[in-house]
């Protein structure tokens, strides 16, 4: 039942789902590389640890954007004014971010 999910995530979302990981691979010298698992995708030393973390977070930061869309969406037919104003700011920034993520 997993694996299904997990394919029908590809198809609809067009990224690898999460969790998303850093694997750490250290040679007899003591450096190591960094790959962003379970994509295989190499992490260059030029990219902050900071960066990394962010870059493993994508999933979940996507489905989080996600959820406060729609409870955003459902929340603002309720309110109005200024409550309203905040939520449509809100709201519009949140879309922005799964536009991006989503390469739209």
């Amino acid at each position: 039942m997993a694996s299904t999910k997990k394919a029908n995530n590809v198809a609809h979302s067009g990224h690898t789902p999460g969790p998303w990981h850093l694997q750490t691979i250290r040679d007899r010298t003591d450096e190591y590389e960094c790959f962003l698992r379970p994509i295989g995708l190499y992490i260059p030393d030029a990219i902050s640890e900071e960066d990394a973390r962010l870059l493993v977070a994508a999933p979940d930061l996507l489905a989080a954007c996600e959820r406060a869309d729609a409870l955003l969406g459902e929340l603002r037919r309720h309110l109005s004014g200024l409550p309203a104003v905040h939520a449509n700011n809100v709201l519009e920034t949140v879309r922005a971010a799964i536009r991006k993520a989503k390469g739209e």
